[in-house]
């Protein structure tokens, strides 16, 4: 959830960061909207909001984008580094590196848009562990009739900080403390700080390391599982994985459903503000609601 938390919260605060293009003071929302289907009108009296910087739509897509040039990187490297290392330091550190990262983007956005981009880069880098490394615990932690549920569970997780985190944000903007949009950044930063600290207390590489776990507990985990020692390194069979066609299979799947919906997450709020002017601040159903109305099929 925390991952997400941090990777969703920019796609909607960049609606309140930057100043619309070509946007002056004052000005009013058209009565009339003529990007939906049909042009219905629509009373109101609100003036646009207005940013802190001026980021040109081409721009808004490099800072929306950084994030995944570093989060492809680390994707391979995350799992090994895991049955190496131990999944818990990886994960929390990773969770704790992004959180800071999280805190200090306010600060970054006053530097310079390189010094966000940066940030966004190196916060993909990190998180890009996350996911194989939840797989590794889950290889020592999860009774093997029970793994595909726990996964399931696991990738239900990252949905469900999309949808809290994304209603959040926009009422954070438009109401939160230290300027609005600077609050969603220092509140999920703190979050994933805290979360850091029951992380460190709650969680363990292996069952066999954790001191409150019964041996009947144990057996019941490992029961059906292969078990190495700590020592033991396999070789990594690149050249069977590389040549695989159901590998290849899954991949290409993967990634055009992670292309539709990344593409979905990322640049929804911005359509919603720019094209069809629901303000950010509004909730969920409220988008729904308006959307229906204005663009009836």
């Amino acid at each position: 959830m925390s991952e997400y938390a941090h990777r969703v919260c920019l796609s909607v605060t960049i609606v309140a960061v930057d100043q619309p293009h070509g946007m002056t003071k004052g000005k009013i929302v058209p009565d009339y909207d003529d990007t939906c289907d049909y042009s219905i009108e629509r009373e109101t009296n609100k003036v646009s909001p207005h940013g802190d910087y001026i980021w040109q739509p081409s721009m808004q897509g490099i800072i929306l984008s950084a994030y995944f040039y570093g989060y492809v990187c680390t994707q391979v490297v995350g799992g090994r580094v895991a049955e190496i290392v131990g999944g818990k330091w990886v994960m929390g550190f990773s969770i704790l590196i992004a959180s800071l990262l999280t805190l200090v983007t306010p600060i970054a956005a006053d530097i310079s848009v390189i010094a966000v981009i940066v940030l966004r880069v190196l916060m993909g880098m990190i998180h890009g562990v996350c996911m194989p490394t939840a797989f590794a615990l889950f290889g020592h932690w999860a009774p093997l009739e029970e793994r595909s549920t726990l996964i399931a569970l696991c990738v239900v997780g990252d949905n469900v900080g999309t949808i809290l985190t994304m209603p959040l944000t926009g009422y954070l903007c438009e109401y939160g403390f230290a300027g609005g949009w600077p609050s969603v950044y220092y509140i999920l930063g703190l979050v994933g700080c805290i979360w850091f600290v029951f992380w460190l207390c709650l969680a363990y590489n292996r069952p066999s390391d954790h001191p409150r776990i019964s041996r009947r507990e144990i057996d019941f985990i490992q029961k059906g599982q292969i078990q190495m020692a700590e020592d033991q390194k396999l070789p990594v069979p690149w050249k069977k994985v590389l040549t695989s066609m159901p590998v290849w299979t899954v991949a290409i799947v993967s990634f055009c459903s992670a292309w539709g919906y990344t593409t979905l997450l990322t640049k929804l709020p911005t359509y919603l503000e720019t094209v069809l002017h629901v303000p950010i601040q509004k909730s969920e159903f409220e988008h729904l609601e308006e959307i229906h109305s204005w663009c009836k099929l």
